[in-house]
């Protein structure tokens, strides 16, 4: 992601947790959102974080933040609650925004025991699929990596 990120754009992490896409991110600043507090106790150290729940986006204004990431995070929605975290990311998001989502459903139940050696974690169940299709209709292009290809990188930009 750094060939979009800008050295002087700001950034909100929606869904942090603990293995952070930010680690070497250079921009001017980064906020980590997540709802499981195991993950920010972790994150902390290396910038600021909050506790809230995805659904409760709200307390962000339009167009707070430059980019808007949240990097396996929309699969571990119920697909309802994925489209509108879709929705509310292009909201935040002033300049671009990026999710990073498996192609195809996979079940995960055995993931949600002791996570990261921090306990189990009912929030890493995989409860939905967001396609290709489904991204594109919600402005979401695909960007090509061959780091994944199970996965999908896919990024909004505000036109």
């Amino acid at each position: 992601m750094q060939p979009f990120i800008l050295p002087e754009d700001t950034v909100l992490d929606i869904g942090c947790g603990v293995m952070t896409p930010t680690d070497g991110l250079v921009c001017k600043s980064i906020l980590g959102v997540d709802k499981f507090e195991r993950y920010l106790h972790e994150v902390k150290a290396k910038h600021p974080t909050i506790m809230l729940d995805v659904n409760n986006l709200d307390v962000f204004v339009d167009d707070s933040y430059d980019v808007v990431i949240a990097l396996d995070v929309i699969e571990h929605l119920e697909k309802d609650d994925a489209i509108k975290l879709l929705a509310n990311i292009k909201r935040i998001a002033r300049k671009q925004a990026f999710i990073f989502t498996p192609k195809e459903f996979h079940t995960n139940e055995e993931n949600t025991k002791n996570v990261w050696d921090m306990g189990d974690n009912e929030l890493q169940r995989h409860r939905c699929l967001i396609t290709k299709p489904e991204l594109a209709v919600e402005g979401f292009a695909r960007v090509k990596t061959a780091c994944y290809p199970d996965m999908v990188l896919a990024r909004w930009e505000n036109v």
